[in-house]
């Protein structure tokens, strides 16, 4: 049986009427004061009115082309994973940063991480960076503690305030962003995720506790831990001895943290 498609009154007066409206939308939006409609939000419009579904989203070319640290300076604080600089450049073409200076120092817990930070250092920054919880899951002494908890105490929580009380008697208002790390597999003896450490610290706590504190303390941070991508299922694809990012896990995080950036 062959069936054949023959053109309907009914079916083109439909056709007709989407496109007489979508033109009429057009034209309203002409003549809107203050406003001049481009072409290419005719086009989309049109494209709307006869095909909703597939309806479009302009992004203005300002948000898309958005570096707020364009041509500026940066300084990172943090562990070997920032000592061996991988992700830096990533973050560069990202961001557009002119100048990155690097502070992080091998084997370094969070609380000392402003310990030799200097004025000359912070001269001129308009961001500094502080990357950590990894070495403290490892081989710290640190509980992941309270975002109440004070300066003074052990915990995360309380090593963070310090650090940025070391940066602000520096500069009181340069700009902090607080990333924390992402999963890790066995390296050396060092306790293996998702067990916790001696002192009962789990990976996921130290790096939750870092997001936390640095939201109570209405800091900018980037969750690495959950939003890389690196997870229990493929560290060992992005690092090269189960804890430092091999290139590919250095893209990650560079380009997922200038992204983040660019929204600031």
């Amino acid at each position: 049986m062959n069936f054949v498609f023959k053109s309907s009154p009914f079916f083109l007066s439909i056709f007709v009427g989407l496109l007489l409206t979508a033109c009429m939308q057009v034209e309203s939006l002409r003549q809107s004061p203050g406003l001049e409609a481009s072409a290419s939000i005719q086009n989309t419009l049109v494209a709307s009115a006869l095909f909703p579904t597939a309806a479009s989203v302009l992004v203005p070319t300002s948000d898309r082309d958005r570096r707020p640290f364009r041509g500026k300076k940066a300084v990172m604080l943090g562990t070997s994973l920032t000592t061996q600089g991988l992700y830096l450049p990533y973050l560069q073409a990202r961001t557009e940063l002119s100048t990155i200076l690097n502070r992080a120092a091998q084997g370094q817990r969070v609380r000392t991480m402003a310990d030799k930070l200097t004025a000359e250092d912070v001269n001129g920054a308009a961001l500094i960076s502080i990357e950590g919880s990894t070495n403290d899951y490892a081989f710290g002494f640190s509980i992941a503690g309270q975002v109440s908890d004070p300066a003074v105490t052990p915990s995360l929580c309380g090593d963070v305030k310090y650090v940025v009380q070391k940066i602000r008697s520096l500069n009181a208002s340069v700009p902090i962003v607080v990333m924390n790390d992402t999963w890790r597999g066995p390296y050396y003896h060092h306790p293996v995720p998702p067990a916790p450490n001696p002192y009962g610290l789990t990976l996921e706590d130290a790096s939750n506790a870092m997001m936390d504190v640095a939201a109570y303390l209405h800091l900018a941070h980037w969750d690495a831990y959950h939003w890389s991508g690196i997870s229990e299922l493929n560290y060992s694809d992005y690092t090269y001895d189960n804890l430092h990012w091999n290139e590919e896990g250095a893209a990650l995080i560079g380009n997922g943290l200038g992204d983040y950036l660019n929204t600031l």
